[in-house]
């Protein structure tokens, strides 16, 4: 019950969270960016949110960015989200997805 409840509030912050970054967040530095998971410690007191950027030139920028712009988004998450509690964001450069795209890329080379 508890790991649902979990994964569900999680879900819901990835998706408040990217509508935010595309509708509200705008400093040039950020890219295109795409949540792909969000973390949330037991407690719910802090969250990871992991992203992609395209280009992958600006993921630097775009990581200061999103970490300068945290205190604003969860002020935004407060008016959206129904919670006791609003985690801290720690936003991170999702670098699982690069590990599978080489893998997958590797696999496919072979079977060419």
């Amino acid at each position: 019950m508890q790991d649902r409840r979990k994964a569900r509030f999680e879900s819901l912050l990835k998706e408040e969270i990217s509508n935010i970054i595309s509708r509200e967040v705008k400093n040039p530095n950020v890219g295109l960016v795409t949540i792909t998971r969000v973390e949330v410690t037991p407690d719910y007191t802090k969250a990871r949110v992991y992203f992609r950027v395209i280009p992958e030139e600006k993921e630097e920028e775009t990581l200061k960015a999103l970490t300068n712009s945290a205190g604003f988004i969860k002020h935004l998450l407060k008016k959206g989200i129904r919670a006791r509690i609003i985690p801290s964001l720690e936003f991170k450069v999702d670098k699982e997805l690069k590990v599978w795209e080489r893998i997958w890329t590797e696999m496919s080379d072979e079977n060419i």
